[in-house]
C-alpha cells in the first residue's frame, strides 16, 4: 500500500513538471502544454513555473528559468554546481521521436 502511495505521488509530481511544446499557431506564436493547460507563446513571455521563452524555431522550444538563492544552495549542499539559471530543450512533440541524421566522419 505505501508503495503504491509513493508511486502515485512520484507520477503526479513528473505530471506537473512535463512542459510539451505543440507546435505554431495562425499567429505563428508557439503552443505548450503544461499542467496550467494550454498557452500560446512568443520569445520572451513567461511560462508559469518553467522560466522565459529564449527561443522558438519549428523543432524546438528553449526556456531559461533562474534559480533562486535557496536552490543554488540546496544543489551545493549536495555537491553539484550552483548555476544561476537552467536552460530546458523542448523539442516538438510530433518531432521527437523522428531520427536525426548524423553526418558521416570524414575521412
Amino acid at each position: 500500500m505505501k508503495l503504491m502511495i509513493a508511486m502515485l505521488l512520484l507520477s503526479g509530481a513528473a505530471f506537473a513538471d512535463k512542459l510539451e511544446y505543440v507546435g505554431r499557431d495562425e499567429t505563428g506564436a508557439a503552443v505548450v502544454e503544461h499542467s496550467k493547460g494550454r498557452q500560446s507563446v512568443n520569445v520572451g513571455d513567461e511560462i508559469p513555473g518553467f522560466g522565459k521563452v529564449k527561443s522558438v524555431d519549428d523543432r524546438e522550444l528553449r526556456v531559461m528559468r533562474q534559480l533562486s538563492d535557496d536552490e543554488r544552495a540546496a544543489r551545493k549542499a549536495r555537491g553539484q554546481v550552483p548555476v544561476a539559471a537552467e536552460v530546458r530543450i523542448v523539442p516538438r512533440r510530433d518531432l521527437s521521436s523522428l531520427p536525426v541524421p548524423i553526418p558521416a566522419p570524414d575521412k
